[in-house]
């Protein structure tokens, strides 16, 4: 195998390779213009240059403390000290300055650690200045005191040399820290600035929204509508304009002429896919003249199971259509894990541009989907035996049929059980059953009609139950939301909507998701 042959060096311009050929005194001229640090430097150049520097002479000191001279602001050098060693400590790592300090008195440590921190302190300023330079001025403004001090204990930032050369900058911008450091900043910036574009585009397209539906007075009806969830993820066309360029202006104008076909087919589907899953529940097939959704068995539990509670107390009946779409649990999201970090569309259409790690307790928005909305087997089933026991088919009885209905129920478990005897009216009934479904004891699925004869008492003991209805719908009106129907969109408690009422004179008033007045029930009979 041939030798290798000897590559030969290049000789560039501008190089100081002829430094050491030069006679003494021309070089000697050139080192009295150098400061402490180049000339640190130059000695460690190579070996000839470090025997020169580094000889112990009085020619030498001279030199250095022309240096120290001519860089300014050095501290005060300590006697025991050669000018070369304390130049040398000067520009040292921290950990051999450490070193050195514990042979030095502390004032003179102090003085040395104050100047080299104000050293780094103006090179992180040139850092910042040329990040700047690059692009990231932005950036670089966000930092935080934890980023800067990270920052700072980089090994090209933390040095006593505020002077920083074309190589080091460039270095230090293709540093993998600082980029992370300043990609995140940009990627929170971004955010911060994106994020309230997408929220007024959400509260446009509510608004475009609400003004294709409500028209004053308010009624419940209005109120069972789709919201802006419900298209900004299944549409391309509003999610064009929901997510279009941060200086796009769009505007509830915009997303009119899109509202009333969008809201139209969306209408129609939540109608077939609520109709079909209650068809899948049913024990029997629906006469082909009947709308499913109709039915007086035609219920949907609340999906969150908050409604345990009042379903058991009797304070609100079943959710029933339309009255299912405008309620506010089907829409609900509490899995937080699904948005990642930099889907920034979905964190703000699902969670209002809360940043990603949120709390457990976080709820969200989801477009509404049937398969959201439990529809009960047992509770429709049970159900029929209620519409049966009235006397009615199930198959055809609506909703409707049973609210000017007067048949008063009992309920055989119960009956077996208790002491006294319990009648319900139907939607009483129906309520009953439920909260027995909701406790897991025993279905109360068999029911009896209350003869003739203990009809006239029944109604007596309603009538006499008439203050008792009253203090118990006074709880109601304290607790659930109510929406004022002569205002485009206000909603509020008991008491915020007496001073509404008050202060606005509005004396319309209604509650979003009450369809039918029903009554309390059940009424309780001492067995004879």
């Amino acid at each position: 195998m041939p030798p290798r042959q000897k590559q030969k060096q290049r000789s560039v311009k501008g190089r100081l390779q002829l430094l050491p050929e030069m006679t003494l005194e021309i070089q000697v001229e050139i080192y009295r213009y150098l400061g402490s640090c180049d000339l640190l430097h130059m000695s460690q150049t190579c070996k000839r240059f470090r025997t020169f520097f580094l000889n112990r002479s009085v020619a030498n000191e001279r030199l250095w403390a022309q240096a120290r001279a001519n860089t300014g602001d050095l501290p005060e050098r300590p006697p025991f000290m050669s000018e070369p060693a304390f130049i040398h400590l000067l520009y040292s790592p921290p950990y051999r300055r450490q070193r050195y300090y514990l042979l030095m008195d502390r004032q003179y440590a102090q003085r040395c650690e104050t100047w080299h921190n104000a050293q780094v302190d103006r090179r992180i300023d040139e850092v910042i200045g040329h990040l700047r330079a690059k692009g990231w001025a932005k950036e670089v403004d966000a930092l935080d005191p934890d980023e800067r001090e990270e920052l700072s204990q980089l090994p090209l930032v933390r040095q006593a040399v505020p002077k920083l050369t074309t190589a080091e900058s460039n270095t230090i911008c293709e540093c993998k820290t600082v980029q992370r450091i300043l990609e995140k900043k940009r990627h929170e910036r971004i955010r911060r600035e994106r994020e309230p574009v997408l929220l007024a585009r959400f509260d446009a397209l509510e608004e475009a929204i609400r003004s294709h539906y409500v028209r004053l007075p308010r009624t419940a009806s209005m109120e069972f509508r789709p919201r802006y969830i419900d298209f900004a993820f299944t549409d391309n066309s509003f999610r064009a304009l929901l997510d279009a360029p941060t200086e796009q202006s769009v505007t509830a104008t915009d997303f009119a002429d899109l509202v009333p076909d969008a809201t139209a087919a969306w209408e129609a589907t939540q109608r077939e896919e609520l109709a079909a899953a209650i068809k899948a529940e049913l024990p029997f097939a629906i006469p082909e003249d009947v709308d499913v959704l109709d039915l007086a068995v035609a219920f949907f539990p609340c999906p969150c199971g908050v409604e345990k509670y009042l379903l058991e107390h009797g304070a609100k009946d079943p959710l029933r259509f339309p009255a299912i779409l405008g309620h506010s649990c089907p829409r609900k999201n509490r899995y937080t894990g699904q948005v990642s970090e930099d889907d920034l569309y979905s964190a703000a259409a699902m969670y209002g541009g809360i940043e990603h790690g949120f709390p457990v307790n976080t709820v969200g928005l989801r477009p509404f989907n049937v398969q959201n909305v439990p529809v009960s087997t047992g509770a429709i089933r049970q159900a029929c035996n209620v519409v049966k026991a009235m006397g009615y088919d199930p198959a055809r009885t609506t909703l409707s049929d049973l609210q000017g209905c007067n048949v008063l129920l009992t309920c055989v478990q119960c009956a077996e059980t208790r002491s006294d005897v319990r009648v319900y009216t139907w939607d009483a009934a129906i309520r009953h059953l439920i909260a027995a479904m909701a406790r897991r004891g025993p279905n109360h699925d068999k029911w009896q009609r209350v003869e003739d004869s203990r009809m006239e008492r029944a109604h007596r003991l309603e009538e006499s139950d008439h203050d008792r209805w009253m203090r118990r719908s006074t709880a109601r009106y304290e607790q659930l939301i109510w929406s004022c129907s002569l205002c485009i969109q206000f909603d509020a408690k008991g008491k915020d909507m007496e001073t509404h009422r008050i202060t606005l004179l509005c004396t319309g008033i209604f509650l979003p998701t009450l369809t039918a007045a029903s009554k309390m029930g059940p009424y309780t009979f001492t067995r004879t």
